[in-house]
């Protein structure tokens, strides 16, 4: 549901009051009273509407521009956080597929595949990524080290939800409070063989990951 914007109905009292201005300096000027006190309402609409423009210039200048540029600069900003949470899902996503290719042909876009890849995985065995050190991670470990950088990428989009539109607040909101990134934080790697468990729940982060995705703009 979007959020209402009052700035739409700002905008258009300011159409409304520029047309009462343009109306009764140009058209209605030298027009007869319709009725006795004509004049007098004309002249308080006119005086209202010139009220009005001015105190609408003052809200543009202080409240509406620079709200609009703190809203740009934010979601700019959080753009280069929004690509990195894509880019350690969608490389994980790769990984996992890309592992087991000779074993069964995988498609990224599949859910059953997905999954099937993550039956297949051992998570104390090595996976084909190094750690800083030149050091092949386990599968465990690279799959916790993804959700360490989603996690902590989110965290930092939260520092800018003041000035970040609702919709985009709630795309953040959503996917911190799934309990799959809670899971991969607790979970002891030494006594799991595999991530069958929760699969199903890392192939549906996609669809939040779109949602993202469109918020943001983001065309990764």
């Amino acid at each position: 549901m979007k959020k209402f914007n009052i700035n739409y109905v700002l905008l258009f009292f300011t159409v409304i009051a520029l047309i009462c201005i343009l109306f009764r300096q140009f058209i209605l000027i030298d027009v007869p009273e319709w009725f006795s006190w004509g004049s007098e309402l004309g002249e308080l609409l006119f005086n209202l509407s010139i009220g009005y423009l001015v105190t609408y210039w003052f809200y543009y200048l202080t409240v509406q521009r620079p709200g609009r540029i703190r809203r740009n600069k934010a979601t700019l900003h959080s753009k280069v956080y929004v690509n990195k949470i894509l880019l350690a899902y969608e490389s994980l996503s790769t990984e996992l597929l890309a592992a087991n290719k000779d074993v069964v042909e995988f498609d990224k876009g599949s859910k059953e595949e997905l999954e099937a890849a993550f039956k297949l995985i051992n998570l104390r065995s090595n996976s084909t990524i190094y750690d800083s050190n030149f050091n092949l991670l386990t599968w465990g470990s690279l799959i916790r080290s993804k959700r360490n950088q989603i996690v902590n990428n989110l965290r930092e989009i939260t520092l800018l939800f003041n000035d970040l539109d609702v919709e985009q607040v709630e795309a953040v909101t959503i996917l911190l409070r799934q309990n799959i990134f809670e899971y991969l934080k607790n979970i002891d790697l030494n006594h799991f063989d595999s991530f069958e468990g929760f699969a199903s729940d890392y192939y549906e982060l996609g669809s939040l990951m779109d949602n993202l995705k469109r918020q943001f703009e983001v065309n990764n």
